[in-house]
C-alpha cells in the first residue's frame, strides 16, 4: 500500500513540474517587448483636447500593448507602454 502512495506522489510531482515549466515558457514567449511608448492619461476629460484617453483605451484593449510602468507627470498619469507580440 505504501508503494502505491509513493508512486502517485512521484507522478503528481513530475506532472506539476512539467505544467509549471510549460506555463513559464508560454508566458515569457508572449511577453517579448518590441517597442516602448510614453503616453499621458488625463484624469479630467475637459483637459484632454486630443482625445488621448480614447486612443490609449484602444491600444490597451487590442492586446498588442501592456503597461510597463506608471508614474506622476504634471498632474497627469504617465504610462510607459510596451508593444508585445500577441
Amino acid at each position: 500500500m505504501e508503494n502505491i502512495e509513493t508512486i502517485s506522489i512521484f507522478i503528481s510531482t513530475v506532472a506539476l513540474l512539467v505544467s509549471v515549466a510549460v506555463a513559464m515558457q508560454g508566458w515569457w514567449r508572449h511577453r517579448n517587448v518590441y517597442a516602448i511608448e510614453r503616453k499621458l492619461f488625463f484624469r479630467k476629460n475637459q483637459i484632454d483636447k486630443s482625445n488621448n484617453n480614447n486612443e490609449l483605451k484602444k491600444k490597451l484593449s487590442s492586446g498588442h500593448y501592456t503597461i510597463l510602468h506608471t508614474g506622476e507627470y504634471g498632474g497627469c498619469i504617465e504610462l510607459i507602454l510596451g508593444k508585445i507580440k500577441k
